[in-house]
């Protein structure tokens, strides 16, 4: 895809230099973050009063990376999740608020990330293009923080949203109040959103590790300095942009900087393509595998918290 833009003949030479044991350690390394996406997916859920097995959700996440292979972005991953999850507790409304607040701890970790690399940025960008991404980026992290810190402020504007009349009003609102209650209920949690939040870390910070595994196995001139500041902005551009499963947005990416400090196009493109192979196709094949072995009438046990359950406003009825 897009092989248009590079030589075919220096790509293939490229590719017949690349070390595979690089390739094998990157996949390793975001193996190490697809588990703390795991484990952060557990703190957040134990947070709304469940606990579900770790090989149930491990294998759920797995299968939200497979179906994640043929949508943009990361919905086929978040959209499983809530799915099956809601599917298995009978509660969709905490399925989906998990999410709404693992996005919430995501985007805090890779906008700080961002900034924490942002000097590993002189060689690639002017001193005034990096103070404005500086500036850019402390927008995102400032609301981040104060949404994780003080939840209240989601309360209010939802306060103020139930407080207007509208068509339909009366069916949403107690939708809208136990929504609301989902959200909220990590206000009184603080340990769960700061394990979320150092978890978060481990999950982008194994990625860039991910991508400077794959720059030593094209052999390129681009050291961990040099990776830590392009790393970012790819998983920025796979996340943000509509692309399938990421494919092309991690290329360019990583053409337009690498290219900044000397990088052939060829090489730089494989630095980027690499990180498809071992981020989204090897988690989605055994995704896939345990989607297809794992029986229909599966039901994991499920525990619940029923002090969690009363301050979000009653419980819901657990499946056998």
């Amino acid at each position: 895809m897009f092989l248009f833009f590079i030589d075919l003949d220096e790509l293939l030479l490229a590719l017949r230099q690349v070390a595979l044991a690089w390739v094998l350690a990157a996949t390793a390394v975001k193996g190490v973050g697809i588990l703390a996406s795991i484990l952060r997916w557990d703190q957040l859920v134990q947070g709304q009063g469940y606990r579900l097995p770790l090989g149930y959700l491990s294998g759920s996440f797995l299968v939200g990376r497979f179906f994640g292979m043929f949508l943009p972005s990361t919905l086929g991953l978040d959209g499983y999740r809530a799915y099956d999850m809601a599917r298995q507790t009978k509660d969709t409304v905490s399925s989906v608020a998990v999410i709404v607040v693992e996005k919430i701890t995501g985007f805090f970790t890779l906008s700080l990330l961002v900034l924490l690399t942002l000097p590993a940025g002189v060689r690639f960008l002017p001193a005034g293009a990096l103070a404005a991404v500086f500036v850019i980026f402390c927008v995102p992290v400032t609301v981040s923080f104060f949404l994780l810190l003080r939840p209240g402020l989601i309360e209010r504007v939802m306060g103020k949203l139930l407080g207007v009349r509208f068509p339909g009003k009366a069916k949403l609102e107690e939708l809208l109040r136990r929504s609301l209650a989902a959200v909220t209920i990590y206000q009184d949690q603080r340990g769960v959103l700061l394990r979320a939040v150092l978890l978060g870390f481990v999950v982008h910070a194994s990625t860039v590790l991910m991508y400077y595994c794959c720059a030593l196995a094209v052999g390129i001139d681009a050291d961990l300095a040099d990776m830590l500041f392009v790393g970012p902005w790819i998983i920025l551009a796979t996340i943000g942009l509509p692309t399938i499963a990421g494919e092309g947005a991690r290329e360019f990416t990583a053409m337009g900087l690498l290219s900044r400090i000397g990088v052939g196009a060829s090489a730089a493109w494989l630095v980027g393509h690499l990180g498809f192979w071992a981020a989204e196709f090897v988690p989605a094949v055994i995704g896939g595998i345990i989607l297809a072995a794992r029986p229909a009438q599966y039901r994991p046990q499920i525990q619940r918290s029923e002090a969690i359950m009363a301050k979000k406003g009653g419980a819901t009825d657990i499946a056998p």
